[in-house]
């Protein structure tokens, strides 16, 4: 899947130096993307976030943020969120908190790299295993209209239809943003 964005910056926080590494070296393969910051704890993923502001920040959920005041410090800076959870946890509440995507720590580094594309076009990245399966084409245009379509125009018209679900998922009040805003 290929996007065309500007250079993004990634701000990296995990307490394990190792991850911290595997997780830059599949980030390099991509020309578009340059890791600026590497977090050992909180104190430095605040300070980078703050120093390094429009960036995406891929944050180790065993860090143990508080959530509510990261999700305000990425709003305020202009960045986003990606959480790294561990296999066993659930990613649906870092989804829901209004973060902008979800990795689960034994992913490749190519969906790492695709999770942080989707993100840097302002998009949100659902893992694999939480997706659904697409509903039919009868359930999301009726066949009057589909005649009509191009298969991009389809394609696009589904990948709208979900992020409005995203949308809705986030929930309503303070925490959404409005359409068209990073």
């Amino acid at each position: 899947m290929g996007f065309f964005v500007r250079s993004s910056k990634i701000i990296l926080a995990d307490s394990q130096a190792a991850l911290r590494d595997c997780a830059a070296k599949a980030l390099a393969v991509a020309e578009d993307m340059r890791v600026v910051a590497h977090c050992a704890d909180l104190d430095r993923m605040y300070r980078a976030i703050a120093d390094f502001p429009d960036s995406i920040v891929m944050f180790a959920a065993s860090l143990q943020p508080d959530l509510t005041r990261l999700q305000i410090l990425l709003e305020t800076t202009g960045s986003r969120g990606i959480a790294i959870v561990e296999d066993h946890d659930s990613a649906e509440a870092y989804l829901e908190m209004g973060f902008s995507g979800v990795v689960f720590r034994s992913e490749n580094g190519s969906t790492l790299v695709d999770c942080v594309h989707r993100v840097a076009v302002g998009d949100f990245w659902i893992p694999p295993q939480l997706m659904q399966p697409e509903p039919s084409e009868q359930a999301v245009v009726g066949p009057h209209v589909r005649e009509r379509l191009t298969p991009n125009q389809r394609r696009l018209l589904s990948r709208v239809a979900i992020g409005l679900c995203m949308r809705l998922r986030v929930g309503v009040g303070e925490r959404m943003r409005p359409f068209g805003t990073a």
